[in-house]
C-alpha cells in the first residue's frame, strides 16, 4: 500500500487564492505542501530539493509554467518529477503543448478539489509504480552481475554471454525511456518525439538479442484499439481520427458488445464512454478489471460527464485518463499514444525481468549453494577461532553447540561425552527443545547398536547412523569413543532426507568433527598437565608450588576483608617406623587414606596440600584460632576410630597437629607457617596425637 502522507509537492501559481486553497486541500490528503508564488521561486527551490509532483499554473509574471516544465525536464536531477498543468487556459492547443513539454496531465480551473486529489494520487503512484519496476530492474541486473563470478563453473548459453558482456545496455535502454517520457507512467510523448524515441531505441537495441519483441512502426500501425460508445456520430469520429494515425479501430455500441469483444481478443487500448444503454462504463471497466486477461489493458473514459464525481469515479474504478466531450481530436491522439507507451514499457520491463530470470535461474540457484558452502565455511572458521580460545572442557561443548545451530537451523542436539572408564556415555550439554532425552548410555549397549545401524563403511568419515529422524555422529580416537553429537532438525528430516544433508554437508561436518576431536584432546591434555602441575601424584592434593600460591592469595582477601585465616600443620606419628616396619608401598597407602580422609573431613572451601614427606597443611579462610583448634581436636578423634586395611591387615594411626592463624600470631604469611610448624614440633615432642596452638608455646 502506497503512503501518500510521505510525498513532497510543489505548488506553483501567482493567485495567493489558488496557492492557499490547493495547499489546504492537498495538506488535508497528509501530503507535505510547499507553496511558489511564481516561476523564479519554483526553480529555485526545486533545484535545492526536488519534489516528489509539482501542480504548475501556466501564465505567471516573468517566467511561465510551459518555460519552468521545459528546465525541470532538461535537467537529470529533476526529469522525472511528474508536472501537472492546472489552468484557466481550456483551448486544446494550450493542453497539447503542456503534454508536449513534458506534463503528465491538465486541469481546468476552476478546479474540483476531488478531480485534484484524484489525478495528484494518480500520478504519484504511477511514479511509485516505476520506481519499483527500476528497483526489480537493478536487482536482475545485480543477479546479473553476480552471475560474473561464476565463469568456469557451469556452461552459460551464447545469449546469456552476450546479455552479460553488453555493459550498460540496460543502463542506456532506461536513460532513452527517461529522457523522451519524462517518467516511465507520464503523458509526454508527442508523435514527432515518439517516432524520434523510436529510431534511438533501435540503435541501443541493434546487436542485442535480450528483447525478443520488435518496436513498433511509426505512430499507431498495428495497435489495435476497442472504442464502446452508444452515439453513432461520436463512435465514427473517434474511429476516423484514431484510424488516420495508423490504428485498427474495433467499434462497439453498448457494454455487452464491448465485453464480447475485449473477453474474445484483448484490445490495446480502450475508448469506454460512460452513459451506456444496457450498462454504464464503470461497470465495464470494473469487469474488464476483474479478468486476468483484460486487467492490464488501459482504459481511458471519454464521456460529456464534466462533474468531478464521474471523473474520481472514473479513476477509482481502474481508468487511467478522462476526456471530456467534446473532444479536440489532437487531444484524443496524444493521450492515446502517450497510455499505449506507459502499457508498452511497461510490457518490455516485464519481458525483459522474465528474460532474466530465466537466464540467471541455475546460475543463481549455484550460487545459492556457494553462499551456503561459504555460510558453512565462516561457522567452522568461527568455531576454530573459538576452541583455539576455549580454556576448558565444558567450554567447549557450548561452541559445538553453537556451531551446530549455524550449520543446521532451528535445530535440536545434545552432546554426550564418554566417562574416563569407557563405560557410559554422559549428556554433557544440548540445545533446542525437540525433545531429545537427557539419560547417559552404556558405551558397549550404544556401538553394538551402532554396529547394527551402520549405514556406512566402518572407516567412513564421518562416520555416523540415522535413527528416529536424529543423525547420530560419533567423534573417536583410534578405537576410543570419546563423544557423540545427536541432532534433530527443526522440521524432523527422512532417513533420506538426512543423507541428501550429509552428503551436501559432507566435508564440512567432517571438517568439524575432525577438528573438533583434536580439540578435544587438546583440552583434556592441557588438563592433565595443569591437574600435574598443581597436585601431588601419589596423594592427589594440592602439592607444595600450589600451596604457596594459593596462601598468597587467601593472605591477602584476608587482610581486605578483615578476616582471620588459620593454618594447620599435621603429618602421621612415628610414620618412619611404620615405612621400616611394613615397607613403602604400605606406606603409601596410608598417606592416600590419610588424604582422602582430610579431604572428607575438612569444608570444601577450606585447601588442603601435602607439605612433603608424611606433612600435610591445611588453609582455613575465614576461620579463627580458637575454631581452627576445636576442628583440629575433632580430627585428632576421627583418626583415633579409623583404621587402615592394608593386605588383609588392619593398621591404626594417630597424628599430630600444629595451629597458627593470620594476623593473630603475624601478619607474614611465612611467619604463620613458621608459627604452626613450630606447634606441630612442640605437640610431637610432648608425645604426640594431641594439637598444639601456637599461642600455647609461646
Amino acid at each position: 500500500m502506497i503512503r501518500f502522507d510521505a510525498y513532497n509537492i510543489l505548488v506553483v501559481d501567482d493567485t495567493p487564492e489558488n496557492l492557499e486553497l490547493l495547499t489546504q486541500i492537498l495538506a488535508m490528503q497528509g501530503y507535505h505542501v510547499r507553496p511558489a508564488i511564481n516561476g523564479q521561486v519554483a526553480l529555485h527551490t526545486i533545484q535545492a530539493t526536488p519534489p516528489d509532483l509539482i501542480l504548475l499554473d501556466i501564465i505567471m509574471p516573468g517566467i511561465d509554467g510551459f518555460e519552468i516544465c521545459r528546465q525541470v525536464k532538461a535537467n537529470p536531477d529533476t526529469h522525472d518529477i511528474p508536472v501537472i498543468f492546472i489552468s484557466a487556459l481550456d483551448d486544446a492547443e494550450n493542453k497539447i503543448k503542456a503534454f508536449e513539454v513534458g506534463g503528465v496531465d491538465y486541469i481546468s480551473k476552476p478546479f474540483y478539489p476531488e478531480e485534484v486529489n484524484a489525478r495528484v494520487a494518480t500520478h504519484l503512484a504511477l511514479r511509485e509504480m516505476y520506481r519499483e519496476l527500476q528497483e526489480k530492474t537493478a536487482q536482475m541486473q545485480e543477479a546479473l552481475d553476480n552471475v560474473k563470478t561464476l565463469s568456469g563453473l557451469l556452461p552459460i548459453c551464447a545469449s546469456c554471454k552476450k546479455i552479460r558482456d553488453d555493459h550498460g545496455y540496460w543502463t542506456q535502454l532506461e536513460k532513452y525511456i527517461e529522457r523522451h517520457s519524462d517518467a516511465l507512467f507520464s503523458h509526454g510523448l508527442c508523435p514527432d518525439c515518439l517516432r524520434k524515441f523510436y529510431a534511438e531505441i533501435r540503435e541501443v537495441h541493434a546487436g542485442n538479442n535480450a528483447l525478443a519483441a520488435p518496436l513498433p512502426p511509426k505512430e499507431g500501425a498495428g495497435w489495435d484499439i476497442l472504442v464502446v460508445d452508444d452515439v453513432p456520430e461520436s463512435l465514427l469520429a473517434l474511429t476516423r481520427i484514431l484510424e488516420h494515425h495508423g490504428y485498427h479501430i474495433r467499434p462497439a455500441i453498448n457494454g455487452q458488445v464491448a465485453l464480447k469483444a475485449a473477453h474474445a481478443s484483448p484490445p490495446a487500448l480502450i475508448l469506454l464512454d460512460i452513459l451506456l444503454p444496457d450498462m454504464d462504463g464503470y461497470y465495464v471497466c470494473q469487469e474488464l478489471k476483474k479478468d486476468e486477461s483484460t486487467r492490464d489493458v488501459p482504459i481511458i473514459f471519454i464521456s460529456a460527464l464534466d462533474e468531478t464525481i464521474d471523473k474520481v469515479k472514473a479513476f477509482q474504478t481502474g481508468g487511467v485518463d478522462y476526456i471530456t466531450k467534446p473532444f479536440f481530436p489532437e487531444e484524443v491522439v496524444s493521450r492515446v499514444e502517450v497510455h499505449l507507451n506507459i502499457a508498452t514499457m511497461k510490457k518490455r520491463l516485464q519481458i525483459q525481468n522474465t528474460q532474466l530470470q530465466q537466464e540467471v535461474y541455475e546460475r543463481k540457484h549455484l550460487s545459492e549453494i556457494l553462499q551456503q558452502q561459504n555460510h558453512d565455511l565462516a561457522a567452522f572458521s568461527r568455531m576454530c577461532t573459538l576452541l583455539q580460545k576455549s580454556l576448558t572442557e565444558e567450554d567447549s561443548y557450548h561452541i559445538l553447540a553453537e556451531v551446530c545451530g549455524l550449520l543446521f537451523p532451528g535445530s535440536s542436539g545434545e552432546v554426550f561425552i564418554a566417562d574416563s572408564n569407557q563405560n557410559r556415555l554422559r549428556p554433557a550439554l544440548s540445545w533446542g527443545n525437540n525433545g531429545l532425552r537427557h539419560q547417559s548410555l552404556e558405551i558397549e549397549a550404544f556401538t553394538r547398536h551402532y554396529n547394527q545401524q551402520l549405514t556406512t563403511p566402518r572407516r567412513s568419515h564421518p562416520p555416523y547412523f540415522i535413527e528416529q529422524e536424529k543423525l547420530c555422529l560419533l567423534l573417536c580416537s583410534g578405537d576410543k569413543l570419546l563423544a557423540v553429537l545427536m541432532i534433530m532438525l527443526e522440521t524432523p528430516a527422512s532417513e533420506e532426507e538426512w543423507r541428501q544433508i550429509i552428503l551436501a554437508k559432507e566435508m564440512i561436518i567432517t571438517s568439524l568433527i575432525e577438528h573438533y576431536t583434536l580439540a578435544l584432546l587438546n583440552l583434556r591434555l592441557r588438563e592433565t598437565l595443569k591437574h600435574e602441575a598443581i597436585h601431588d601424584p601419589l596423594t592427589g592434593l594440592y602439592n607444595r608450588r600450589h600451596m604457596e600460591v594459593t596462601l598468597e592469595r587467601e593472605a591477602y582477601l584476608a587482610e581486605r576483608h578483615k578476616h582471620s585465616m588459620a593454618i594447620l600443620m599435621t603429618d602421621i606419628d612415628h610414620f618412619k617406623r611404620f615405612n621400616d616396619t611394613y615397607g613403602h608401598d604400605a606406606g603409601d597407602v596410608v598417606l592416600k587414606e590419610f588424604a582422602c580422609l582430610l579431604q572428607h573431613f575438612f569444608r570444601r572451601e577450606d585447601i588442603v596440600c601435602r607439605y612433603g614427606g608424611e606433612e600435610f597443611l591445611l588453609i582455613l579462610p575465614e576461620t579463627s584460632l580458637d575454631i581452627a583448634t576445636k576442628r583440629a581436636e575433632h580430627l585428632l578423634q576421627r583418626v583415633r576410630e579409623w583404621h587402615v586395611s592394608y593386605r588383609n591387615q588392619q593398621f591404626s594411626i594417630t597424628t599430630s597437629v600444629g595451629v597458627a592463624a593470620f594476623p593473630q600470631n603475624s601478619i607474614h604469611i611465612q611467619e604463620v607457617i613458621a608459627a604452626a610448624d613450630a606447634a606441630l614440633y612442640h605437640a610431637k615432642r610432648n608425645g604426640r596425637d594431641q594439637v598444639v596452638c601456637y599461642e600455647k608455646t609461646e
